[in-house]
């Protein structure tokens, strides 16, 4: 039981250090089987779920006194100040989850150390600096969600060692440099988020090789060069945005083998030529953006035309 006394002994401290804690039951009055949010197994706390708790204040770093925590959740609430280095000392945690907070400050490199965490989201703060090369020492990590906070610098070419991340979502942030082609070697991913960032280059024609990708997004950027033929080879996807950048030339035909594909965004680019023909083939469009690409011209594949109003895009020059 001593375990489980120091864990509560932390809980409290927890409890008092918060500025605003009133949603929480915790007391020496009641076991700790009942406190709010807290899940105990083998005589440790090993969950801790405060999701919307209207919890105020700085995280307190005695949290990281919770040595058998699996879960910690704490997104959805008022918190405010830097995310502490002493989480690193949770050395079996799983999942953090910090979402919706007002968290500022810098990731810190530490978290590097949390050699079993699979689920790591930190989106919606206030979060500055650039992203920790040591996350890449994640290696069981299946998801990172870093998105709308304001991170900036490059995107780490360390992240390419999570062998198991199925979702890469670093959206809203000031991220800028060129994506790196080395993110093909993520062939476990499912979903690839980039949008709304500084991004520039060209997009890599190696993305074409993850196979399992379903969402990629890379809209609002300031990405030039052409759409690679080679995205033709996502034979999952069911999101394609790759509006509001400077792409420019053909629409690709091979696009057209996207028969999965419900999203499809190239509209605020420098596109040219007619739509192909073999786009006509994208029978499960729920969404099509191809508005100002002033360049655009010749008929719209007739499967195609219940997106416009009119049965083509004008005459193209000869």
């Amino acid at each position: 039981m001593a375990g489980l006394v120091a864990d509560c002994e932390a809980l409290l401290i927890v409890k008092e250090k918060l500025t605003d804690a009133d949603s929480l039951n915790w007391s020496v009055d009641l076991p700790i089987s009942n406190w709010n949010g807290v899940t105990v197994a083998q005589n440790r706390v090993i969950g801790l779920d405060l999701f919307h708790y209207q919890l105020e204040g700085r995280i307190p770093a005695e949290l990281g006194q919770l040595t058998s925590l699996l879960t910690l959740q704490l997104a959805g609430n008022q918190l405010k100040g830097g995310i502490p280095a002493e989480m690193s000392k949770l050395s079996n945690l799983e999942l953090l989850w910090l979402d919706g907070n007002q968290l500022e400050g810098q990731i810190p490199a530490e978290l590097g150390q949390l050699a079993n965490l699979k689920w790591l989201s930190l989106v919606d703060n206030q979060l500055e600096g650039s992203i920790p090369v040591e996350l890449g020492q994640l290696a069981n990590l299946k998801w990172l969600s870093l998105m709308d906070n304001q991170l900036d610098g490059v995107i780490p070419i360390e992240l390419v060692q999570l062998k198991n991340l199925k979702t890469l979502a670093l959206s809203w942030n000031l991220l800028e440099g060129s994506i790196p082609a080395e993110l093909s070697q993520l062939t476990n991913l499912v979903s690839l988020q980039l949008n709304d960032n500084q991004l520039e280059g060209v997009i890599p024609a190696e993305l074409g090789q993850l196979s399992n990708l379903k969402i990629l997004r890379l809209e609002r950027n300031q990405l030039e060069g052409k759409v690679p033929a080679e995205l033709g080879q996502l034979s999952n996807l069911d999101v394609l945005y790759l509006d509001g950048n400077q792409l420019e030339g053909y629409i690709p035909p091979e696009l057209g083998q996207l028969t999965n594909l419900e999203g499809l965004g190239l509209s605020d680019n420098q596109l040219e030529g007619s739509v192909p023909v073999e786009m006509g083939q994208l029978t499960n469009l729920w969404v099509l953006y191809l508005d100002n690409n002033p360049n655009l011209c010749g008929p719209i594949p007739s499967t195609l035309r219940h997106f416009f109003d009119s049965d083509d895009l004008g005459a193209c020059d000869t």
